[in-house]
């Protein structure tokens, strides 16, 4: 298990209760907390997989992306132990916040392939983007978000929308190039939470939803979040959803891209889709029930 103790609030002593839970399950937990940011993604590419069943990423979507990140391609499934502001593949799964719940998931949950993406060598999870909310990610101040959460993004969100002008990308998919004032690339339903981008995407389907944004204009990105808020988002006119496996994103140079909820990256971006990348652990269905160990 790598841990981020400090994600979110309450995270250590969620940590400790869930560890508590595993190891009355049976299970032996090998503990590792991070200390810094790179410190998860490390730790990943040097442990010995050979004697481990799961590696468990306990934390919010930037331990996932590290995690995910140092996985070695026949690695041990992956699980997830929500700790952070927002963890969003643990909605995506809909992963309880039980502790007991998550316990279970983790000792005895089914795991499936699942597909991720990569932009420029990176992967993600969940999705990745440029324009608004990729500059809002890298501005936002840590401290604040440390105290108020994600009110921390909705405020650096006003910040920029009021000075700024919006830039122009450019998506390019095979022989066609489309214009766009910001671009998410959807890897599964949600976005930021329990918003929804793209209702067609999937963690199992071997493609990336791309989602073009074409109107500009601060009174756009007011009706773009209003949208969003509302559950309309991917039913506007000037948002454009496509499938696509291997593509494009060109804008101003060294324009931010947001991966997981993290900068990790800058413009021009190559996508690409990597399907049935990594097995992931799901809760087990209602009717398959929870064995127990003997």
């Amino acid at each position: 298990m790598i841990a981020n103790p400090t994600a979110g609030s309450g995270g250590s002593a969620r940590l400790e209760a869930v560890v508590d839970r595993l190891r009355d399950l049976g299970c032996s937990v090998k503990l590792h907390a991070t200390e810094a940011s790179g410190d998860a993604e490390q730790f990943v590419r040097n442990i010995d997989c050979s004697d481990i069943d799961a590696i468990v990423a306990a934390g919010g979507d930037g331990t996932v992306n590290e995690v995910l990140n140092g996985l070695p391609e026949d690695g041990p499934p992956l699980a997830i132990l929500p700790l952070g502001t927002v963890n969003v593949l643990a909605r995506e799964i809909a992963l309880s916040r039980s502790i007991d719940s998550i316990a279970a998931t983790i000792a005895f949950g089914p795991s499936r392939p699942v597909t991720i993406g990569e932009v420029n060598g990176r992967r993600f999870a969940m999705m990745a983007s440029v324009g608004l909310d990729a500059k809002v990610v890298d501005n936002v101040s840590l401290g604040l978000k440390r105290y108020v959460g994600k009110w921390a993004y909705i405020l650096e969100t006003f910040r920029q929308i009021i000075p700024s002008t919006q830039s122009l990308y450019r998506v390019r998919i095979g022989d066609t190039e489309q214009k766009a004032h910001g671009v998410i690339i959807a890897n599964g339903r949600h976005y930021g939470g329990d918003y929804v981008t793209s209702p067609a995407a999937c963690l199992e389907k071997p493609a990336l939803d791309v989602c073009r944004l074409t109107r500009p204009g601060r009174l756009a990105v007011f009706s773009y979040l209003t949208s969003l808020f509302l559950g309309r988002f991917a039913k506007r006119a000037d948002v454009h959803i496509e499938e696509a496996t291997d593509f494009k994103i060109i804008g101003p140079a060294g324009s931010p891209v947001q991966l997981d909820g993290d900068v990790l990256c800058r413009l021009p971006a190559s996508v690409r889709v990597l399907p049935a990348a990594i097995n992931l652990i799901y809760p087990a269905s209602s009717e398959d029930g929870n064995p127990r160990p003997s």
